[in-house]
């Protein structure tokens, strides 16, 4: 006949080496990987609010030196001028980072979506092919957040193709209520050393990359309620493949977005 040993706190125990010790309940995979992005949304906001504050006075102070410089000063002021504007990029990555989507959602059509993307978002040596399956519905979410997870997704495959080449695009339903995005690029692939942290905050393979570009993706592919993974693209490359789910209702049933 077994028998139970209280704990004054009430926390389940466990014998180890003779000895009561408790046991934390479990947490599953993707509620610490949710707790972990948290986490790292308040410090991203923090750190982008510090950083901006000296930033405005350095960018004036820099501007008005710059206009009574001698010729053996505005080499260093220059250097001042890209530093700046370098960690004011960085800041806006975290500040983004930090951000929740703001307004009430609406409908998003994927396929314009990347259409006009693929206009927009890579260079002049680079072209993209869309295919978008007609009977793809419609995904409701924040337009904004959405654009910028695909144009840096793109951007990556400009940056890893070198500038040129084709980046494959295909947009189509999933399970009759979401909707797949596959990205398919034919740059040199994703290091092994990387890939299982890739989608991780400050990961980068990149000279001068921040690790928050796929961090950023991630964060709001999954805000949306959806998925992203990398593939091995056939004969070399990258393949990102993006899987949004439909709208729920009230009673939980999943509806297609309307035409």
């Amino acid at each position: 006949m077994s028998r139970s040993v209280g704990h004054r706190n009430s926390l389940p125990c466990a014998a180890r080496s003779g000895k009561w010790l408790p046991v934390w309940p479990r947490r599953a995979p993707r509620q610490v990987e949710a707790a972990r992005l948290r986490t790292f949304r308040e410090v991203a906001r923090q750190v982008a609010h510090e950083m901006k504050n000296p930033l405005t006075p350095i960018r004036f102070a820099v501007a008005q030196l710059s206009r009574s410089a001698t010729a053996g000063q505005k080499e260093p002021l220059e250097v001042l001028t890209a530093e700046a504007g370098r960690l004011e990029a960085l800041a806006r990555e975290f500040t983004e980072f930090g951000r929740l989507p703001e307004g009430p959602a609406a409908e998003v059509d994927l396929g314009e979506l990347l259409a006009e993307l693929g206009q927009t978002s890579l260079p002049p040596g680079m072209e993209s092919k869309l295919s978008v399956q007609l009977s793809t519905p419609r995904i409701v979410g924040h337009y904004e957040p959405l654009r910028r997870a695909f144009s840096n997704l793109l951007r990556n495959a400009a940056e890893a193709c070198g500038g040129t080449g084709t980046v494959e695009l295909e947009v189509g339903p999933l399970n009759a209520s979401g909707a797949r995005v596959v990205m398919r690029d034919h740059g040199p692939g994703v290091p092994s050393e990387i890939r299982d942290r890739l989608f991780d905050p400050y990961v980068t393979a990149k000279d001068g990359g921040t690790g928050l570009g796929l961090a950023l993706v991630r964060q709001t592919i999954e805000d949306h309620g959806g998925t992203i993974r990398l593939e091995d693209t056939p004969g070399g490359g990258a393949t990102f493949v993006v899987e949004l789910a439909g709208r729920k209702t009230e009673g939980g049933r999943r509806e297609r977005g309307t035409a």
